[in-house]
């Protein structure tokens, strides 16, 4: 039975939030995305970091489909590059049937053709960014894609501060 199916590339998304030293709750995040998209699939795409352990076992009890990329390291940096393995899914998810809608959490630009694909297929598409700047123009351009941007929904994915003098 098709359904609304989330790919999470979640380097993307942290990083980007990261970067405007933005204090992401992953579990509020998704949270949000399950009372926003009823009945939604949830796949969310990491690397394996030992470090992480704790967080991808609680986002499992969530009902998230965790896929793990081996990691590798770069110029003294952890990377797990999962691009490829989303795209594998959400084609292969898209040949299948089995999205009625897709939704994607990333402005990288080299899903602009997974875009293109889906609406191919007739399936609507929406592009979640974390902000304008992180999202590529090749996305932006995309005119069937509806995009908007996670930094917009402030403290309802945000971490709460602990009281003062604590």
């Amino acid at each position: 039975m098709p359904e609304t199916i989330i790919y999470i590339d979640a380097a993307n998304i942290i990083l980007s939030a990261q970067n405007l030293d933005f204090d992401l709750d992953i579990f509020k995040l998704i949270q949000h995305l399950k009372d926003s998209f009823r009945s939604a699939h949830i796949v969310y795409f990491t690397g394996n970091f030992k470090s992480k352990q704790e967080e991808f076992l609680a986002l499992e009890q969530m009902e998230v489909e965790m896929v793990y990329k081996e990691i590798y390291n770069e110029h003294n940096k952890s990377k797990a590059n999962c691009d490829v393995e989303i795209s594998h899914r959400m084609t292969s998810d898209l040949l299948l049937g089995t999205a009625e809608k897709i939704v994607l959490l990333s402005g990288d630009g080299d899903f602009a053709c997974l875009c293109d694909f889906a609406q191919s297929k007739d399936i609507t598409i929406k592009v979640m960014a974390f902000d304008p700047v992180s999202c590529s123009r090749v996305i932006k351009r995309r005119q069937f894609a509806k995009v908007s941007y996670l930094v917009e929904l402030g403290a309802l994915i945000t971490k709460e501060k602990p009281p003062a003098g604590t």
